[in-house]
């Protein structure tokens, strides 16, 4: 059985927004995720567009995985 880890997922995070930007889709199964790495492109999805990304749900499986890690998911 394959255990995928917070951690694990994470650490890859700096090498994949170097290699494709800061904004970035993984595949968790079935379920594409995008990934918005870094303060600026955070703060711009949030803050400065945050009425077109509220209301986003959240797959159970990112959620359980991120549980006690300190990260937002959004």
């Amino acid at each position: 059985s394959f255990m995928l880890s917070c951690h694990f997922l994470c650490s890859s995070f700096p090498q994949l927004s170097e290699k494709y930007g800061p904004v970035f889709t993984i595949h968790l199964g079935p379920q594409k995720i995008v990934v918005l790495y870094g303060y600026d492109v955070v703060k711009e999805a949030l803050v400065d567009q945050g009425e077109e990304f509220s209301g986003r749900g959240i797959l159970p499986l990112i959620k359980k995985l991120f549980r006690g890690t300190g990260m937002s998911l959004v």
